[in-house]
């Protein structure tokens, strides 16, 4: 169990061994998903200049020199439309509202980047990352997606809109 003060900060580019580790053990939690970095995943030789070239950003959490969690943004092809990009978080550091406080920041990134969306795409087994998705204003799209990786991953996609009220303020 995680009892240490964990801290958020942008990820660089030797923070790929600690965020692989993370996935490796979210992914550990699901039967039928291994993973690989080098055939998945080597933007993570690299993330913080990878995030860069594609307009995003990337936050790890971290406690004690260790990162526990990783959630990224980037924009995408389609004009003021953002995609959320490698959020993860151990088990462990669930349940004390650090996914919500990253999505706060890539919210708060697409919006000052000009999104009026946000959307993402998410393996079907991550049925907990479902749930925060729904209860943080996103909405599950009547379509899936099949990825030809080591898993044989099917995804759903989530979208949020992001508008803004009579102050100018963004809202849900």
């Amino acid at each position: 169990m995680i009892c240490q003060e964990i801290t958020l900060r942008f990820a660089r580019d030797d923070d790929g061994d600690g965020i692989a580790d993370v996935i490796r053990r979210v992914f550990s939690l699901y039967p039928g998903c291994p993973f690989d970095r080098s055939r998945e995943f080597p933007e993570l030789d690299a993330i913080a200049s990878h995030m860069a070239k594609l307009g995003g950003q990337m936050w790890v959490a971290e406690t004690k020199g260790s990162v526990v969690g990783c959630f990224g943004i980037i924009p995408t092809a389609c004009p003021r439309v953002y995609e959320l990009y490698k959020v993860y978080l151990l088990p462990e550091a669930r349940g004390r509202g650090l996914a919500a406080r990253m999505l706060a920041g890539a919210l708060d990134f697409a919006r000052a980047g000009g999104a009026h969306s946000v959307r993402l795409w998410t393996d079907t087994r991550f049925i907990e990352g479902h749930a925060f998705y729904r209860r943080n204003g996103f909405v599950r799209l009547p379509v899936t997606r099949y990825l030809a990786d080591l898993a044989s991953s099917w995804e759903f996609a989530f979208r949020r809109d992001l508008v803004s009220d009579a102050s100018g303020r963004n809202a849900v």
